[in-house]
This record gives C-alpha cells, sequence and structure tokens, in this order.
C-alpha cells in the first residue's frame, strides 16, 4: 500500500524524473511508461538482494559452525562414556527446612463500641506456616525425599543439520509436587505474606563423598520494579502502582540446580552459583507453573504443586549447547545451505534489476528526443522573428520560409 501510494503520489505531482523544475517535454514523455518511483524500489531491492547474496554465497566458503559441532562433540563422547555413568551412579535427595507447620495460638479480639474495623473473636488455636530457626538436632530429624533420574529429551532448535551431529542420552533428576497446591499466604498487592521456602540439597557420589547445599529462601511470588509511568503501568501492568514506581509479579517457575562433578565430591561452579546456566536456583515467570495463564495483580494466585526441582549435570551436553550457541540451540547453516540461499538471491536480485536498465534507457532517450525537438522548434521560432524584423526593416527584401505539413522549417528558404 506504501508503494503504490508512493507511486501514485509520485506520477500524479510530477516528481519523477526532473523534480520540482518542468518543462513541457517533461510533462508530455514521463506521463507515459511505468512510474519511476517503481522503478527505484526495484532497482534499490534488486541491489539490496544481489549484494546481500554475494555476502552469503561468499560465507560458503568458511564453515564456522563445523568448528562448534567439534566441541559439542567432544562434548558428547565425553558424557557418554565416563561423565554420564558418574552422573547416574551418584544420589542426590532433598528435604524442606522451612516453613514448618505449627500450631499457632491466636488470642481474643474484643471490639469497642466505634470501632469500625475491628473484628471480634474468640481465643483459638491454628495450625500455620511458620519459619523456624532449626538447630542441627532438629534438621536431622527431617527425612531427606530422593530425586528420580529421568531423561529430559532436550533437542536442539529445528530446522538444521543433525546427520554430523553425535547422540545422547540425557540424564536429569527431578522431585515434583514439593509444595502445598494451595499454600498458606496471600498476596496483599505489594507482596507475599506467606513464609519463603528453603530447601537443602544432598549430593552423594560413586565413591561415598557427600556435599550439601542450601537453596532459599525462595518466596513463591516476588515483584520486580518496571521502568514504566502511570499510563503505561496501567496498561500493561494492571496499574500495579505503589511506592511510586510500577511493579510486575512473577511466579515460582521451577528450580534448577547445576552441579560440577570435582575429586570433593559434587560442587557449584567457578563463581559458587549452583543454578543452571550461573543464575540463580529458583526460576521465576510471568506464568503460573506449567499454565499459559498470566498473572495479574488482582489473581495472582497459582498451583505451586507443579513447581519442580531439578538437578543437572555441569557436563550434560545440553548445558554445552547452550553454551556454543548464546542459548539459541542452532549451530549455524552449514556451507551448503549458504551457498543456495546466496543463489536464490542472487537470482531474485537480478530478475528485479532487469527492468530497470531498459526504462532507464527508454527515459533518457525520450527526454534526449524531446528536448532536440524543443529546441528545433525554438530555433524556428527564432528565424521567424528575425524574418519579421527584416521585413520591417528592408520593406523591399522579403524571405520566403518553406515549411512541410508539420510546420517544420526546411532549408531553402529564398531572399527576394
Amino acid at each position: 500500500m506504501a508503494m503504490a501510494a508512493a507511486a501514485v503520489m509520485g506520477n500524479r505531482r510530477k516528481f519523477g524524473g526532473g523534480g520540482f523544475s518542468r518543462t513541457r517535454y517533461d510533462d508530455e514523455y514521463d506521463s507515459d511508461g511505468p512510474n519511476m518511483c517503481w522503478i527505484g524500489i526495484f532497482a534499490v531491492c534488486g541491489i539490496g538482494l544481489l549484494a546481500t547474496g554475494v555476502v552469503y554465497a561468499r560465507s560458503s566458503f568458511e564453515d564456522p559452525r563445523a568448528e562448534l559441532v567439534a566441541q559439542y562433540n567432544t562434548e558428547v563422547d565425553l558424557w557418554n562414556d565416563p561423565l554420564r555413568e558418574e552422573f547416574e551412579n551418584s544420589k542426590f535427595s532433598f528435604r524442606i527446612l522451612n516453613p514448618h507447620l505449627r500450631e499457632v495460638h491466636l488470642p481474643a479480639v474484643k471490639c469497642q463500641p466505634g470501632d469500625g474495623d475491628c473484628k471480634p473473636r474468640n481465643a483459638t488455636t491454628l495450625e500455620k506456616l511458620v519459619t523456624l530457626n532449626l538447630t542441627d538436632i532438629e534438621k536431622a530429624s527431617i527425612a531427606w525425599e530422593p530425586l528420580e533420574g529421568v531423561d529430559p529429551e532436550d533437542h536442539l532448535a529445528k530446522p538444521q543439520k543433525v546427520d554430523d551431529i553425535h547422540p545422547y542420552s540425557g540424564l536429569v533428576y527431578e522431585a515434583s509436587e514439593m509444595f502445598s497446591e494451595e499454600p498458606e499466604g496471600e498476596w496483599d498487592g505489594t507482596e507475599w505474606t506467606g513464609a519463603p521456602y528453603m530447601l537443602e540439597l544432598r549430593a552423594e557420589t560413586p565413591a561415598g563423598v557427600v556435599t550439601k547445599f542450601e537453596i532459599g529462601p525462595v518466596p513463591l511470588l516476588k515483584q520486580h520494579m518496571i521502568g514504566a509511568n502511570q499510563k503505561m503501568c496501567r496498561i500493561h501492568y494492571g496499574n500495579n502502582m505503589h511506592r511510586g514506581h510500577c511493579w510486575d509479579t512473577f511466579a515460582l517457575s521451577r528450580i534448577c540446580v547445576q552441579l560440577n562433578k570435582t575429586d570433593n565430591g559434587w560442587a557449584p561452579d567457578h563463581n559458587g552459583n549452583i543454578g543452571c546456566g550461573g543464575r540463580d536456583p529458583a526460576v521465576y515467570d510471568k506464568h503460573c507453573p506449567s499454565s499459559s495463564r498470566l498473572l495479574t495483580p488482582s489473581s495472582p494466585l497459582c498451583d505451586f504443586s507443579h513447581v519442580d526441582l531439578s538437578v543437572r549435570s555441569a557436563s550434560d551436553p545440553h548445558t554445552a549447547a547452550l553454551q556454543l550457541t548464546d542459548g539459541t540451540l542452532f549451530f549455524g547453516p552449514t556451507p551448503s545451505d549458504n551457498w543456495q540461499q546466496g543463489l536464490v538471491m542472487a537470482l531474485v536480485g537480478a530478475v528485479l534489476l532487469c527492468p530497470v536498465a531498459p526504462v532507464l534507457y527508454l527515459k533518457l532517450a525520450q527526454r534526449r528526443g524531446a528536448y532536440q525537438a524543443d529546441m528545433h522548434m525554438h530555433d524556428v521560432a527564432s528565424l521567424r522573428s528575425g524574418s519579421s524584423r527584416s521585413r520591417s526593416a528592408s520593406p523591399h527584401t522579403r524571405v520566403d520560409l518553406n515549411y512541410d505539413d508539420d510546420g517544420v522549417y526546411a532549408d531553402g528558404g529564398v531572399a527576394r
């Protein structure tokens, strides 16, 4: 639509060819043939596609993909032979240190006359989840829950060539349904009132070396400050404004731990991080766990029984693929792919450029012919003006001008 409008306006306003300075032969000949706006568009697109095709064709003489695939295959071979077996023979378990279900005594509340917001209640005892400072003896009384090894069925990005990529069998330890479906607590508009969770992970190597890691505190819901004004906050974030800023709500999606195998057992990475990809183990999302429902400030509660705990090995080929491809899981096109893409774009660009040269030649020829005809008519007019002045100056002398049937001057005038 935009290109068509540009072509129509260019033709209607007489912009094509000579700018704003127009002559008679511009108007006479530019109205015929294709609009120059379209020719310009064809020329730009054709040159762009042709240049891009040349770049793609030139890149087909190099193969950076082969280097990445070679590094990835090395990691896969190491995983298939000794590393996966070490990970499979290890044992992983977890336990929830906090919060704990305890009986909490609530005293009676008596309201005085005039207390409109007061809600009277009798003394009662309820079971609530509370955070406790546990001693080592109390921690030892909490049972460990084992994690089960499963095949995560990780896949590379599609479509891409996989014939030269070595296959492997993945392994991840997982635990599900750690949290209740409706955990105690509520969202008061600014924060989660329920107690955050504190987990402990236990890893044991085949040789019996045991290491433990604490994960948390992990709140089920949290907010991030968003750089949005009040209008944008009302439109995109449900008008979640407080403390002078706009906030967005996120729910706990999963807990992912990544460990390295060392001589001293399973350990975090060199930065001391145990989260997958060097991040925090607790992963949050705009959606509820295992759901497509978007969180809103008015209804932020989710079914948190779908939150999973997973433990990965840092030697997992999937981790290597993420690092080598910057998270895309795509190793890049092959030289054959680059050559074919470059050839197609170059051919399309050449086709678009085909009408450009003939049309430009036609336009230039028409303009030159019109210019010559106009100059000839100007010469004829000058001769006519000169003969009139000659007759008025010398009445006894007369010049006969010969014209053909089209009114064009022909040599052979006789002076009398």
